[in-house]
Formats: C-alpha cells, sequence, structure tokens
C-alpha cells in the first residue's frame, strides 16, 4: 500500500515510478526490507525534492501463516484477535524518497486467525456524518465494535460508509 505526498502531475509521477520500481525490483528481490532499500535508493537520486512516498509491503506464507511485513512511514498497520485485542505496528523506518542511506526493519508476524488492517492517511483523515475527522481512534473503535462473522470485503465497506457520511448503514 503506497501513498505518494502532494497532488498534480508531480505526483502521480513519483508514485507511477514507484509503482514501476516495486514490480519490477520485486521480481527478484523477495525481501521487503531490502525491496524498498532499492526502491528508496533510487527515489533519493531522482525525486523532487520534498516528495516521498509513504509505503507497506509484505510478503505472506500461507502454509505457515508468516507475513513479512515494512511499514515506511505509513500511519500505524492494526492487528486484531479474534478475542478483540489489538496491537498498532508503527513505521519502522521514513517514507521512501527522504534519506538515502535508510534501513527498512521488517517484522514478522502470525496472522493465525487475527485480521491485519492496512491504511494510508486518507482513512484517517476522512470526515464521518458528524463532520469530525475519523482519527485512528475513530478507526480503532469502528474496527473493534464491527460482527465477528463479517467478510473482510464487509468490513472494508463498513469503515468507507463510516467516512463517506453514510450513518443510516452502520
Amino acid at each position: 500500500l503506497g501513498d505518494v505526498s502532494g497532488k498534480g502531475v508531480n505526483a502521480a509521477l513519483l508514485m507511477a515510478k514507484t509503482s514501476s520500481l516495486f514490480r519490477g525490483l520485486g521480481k527478484r528481490i523477495d525481501q521487503p526490507g531490502e525491496l524498498l532499500a532499492q526502491i528508496n535508493i533510487e527515489l533519493c537520486e531522482t525525486s523532487i525534492h520534498g516528495m516521498f512516498v509513504t509505503l507497506v509491503a509484505g510478503i505472506y506464507d500461507p502454509k505457515t501463516g508468516l507475513l513479512k511485513l515494512v511499514n515506511a512511514g505509513n500511519p500505524p498497520a492494526l492487528l486484531f484477535t479474534p478475542e478483540g485485542l489489538a496491537r498498532e505496528i508503527e513505521a519502522g523506518a521514513p517514507p521512501l524518497g527522504v534519506l538515502e542511506d535508510t534501513v527498512f526493519p521488517e517484522i514478522v508476524l502470525n496472522l493465525g486467525d487475527n485480521s491485519l488492517y492496512i491504511f494510508s492517511d486518507g482513512v484517517t483523515e476522512g470526515y464521518t456524518e458528524n463532520g469530525e475527522t475519523l482519527g485512528l481512534s475513530g478507526l480503532f473503535k469502528t474496527i473493534a465494535t464491527m460482527p465477528e462473522q463479517l467478510t473482510a470485503h464487509q468490513r472494508i465497506e463498513r469503515i468507507v460508509k463510516r467516512i463517506r457520511h453514510d450513518a443510516q448503514s452502520l
């Protein structure tokens, strides 16, 4: 999941370049931390001053349930257990395109029956029906109060409706 700073043509070009680098380099680099380090070097060499990309990348092994995850400047990922306990997985590195010699540490998670939510600041900065931003605490509450039997798709729909002012559907 990536999010570029700014708007307009320059931001679109930076995101297109990042996406292209991710796809190309990702075919030969199978460690998310190393992949982001290589993309970061390329972006630092050529990006416009002050522009950057926040990015979360990972590799999931369905056989073991393990996920190697790297968070570069993105809001914290949220890991919820079936019992309702939650853990914030903070960014371990700054966004891409900021500091050339950055190390991007990987965190290993055992997903098991847990639910992992990865999102951009567009979600937490979205407005609710009362005109306030959802915020991290509002997203946390929205996720924690969802019925357990909802599918992943239904959960995403609930979150989107929450920031689209559709109070009747909540």
